[in-house]
């Protein structure tokens, strides 16, 4: 059968093309295009293929919009985060500015008590 076809005595069926691709080892969409040859003249098999390229570009098209999108998504929770990060980083510098300052206070005030433990009678007169 396989040297009929090779030699145009018999078509190949359209059917036969993906099994017999296989055991030829040969890409099938070559063989699926020497199949249509068989059947169609060149104009048919060149709408044929215009039609399945659109469709392959409409897939295409559908993927990348699909992951633009889920891009986008990523994005927005980045800048989400990204906005909540600077706004703990503000209000935690805020908190270390006040607390050093508050440190500073207590440290003033320990050193007066210390020096004033050191002079005899003064702590009666600390408040």
């Amino acid at each position: 059968m396989l040297s009929m076809i090779k030699d145009g005595k018999s078509k190949l069926p359209m059917e036969r093309v993906a099994p017999l691709a296989k055991a030829l080892e040969c890409e099938p969409t070559e063989l699926t295009l020497l199949a249509l040859e068989q059947f169609y003249e060149q104009p048919v098999v060149d709408t044929i293929l215009a039609t399945a390229t659109k469709r392959e570009v409409a897939r295409e098209l559908d993927v990348v919009a699909t992951w633009a999108i889920v891009l986008a998504v990523e994005v927005g929770a980045a800048l989400r985060d990204a906005k909540f990060a600077r706004q703990y980083a503000t209000s935690a510098a805020f908190r270390a500015e006040k607390l050093g300052n508050r440190l500073e206070r207590i440290k003033v005030e320990l050193n007066d008590l210390f020096v004033a433990a050191r002079t005899p009678g003064a702590l009666l007169k600390v408040k």
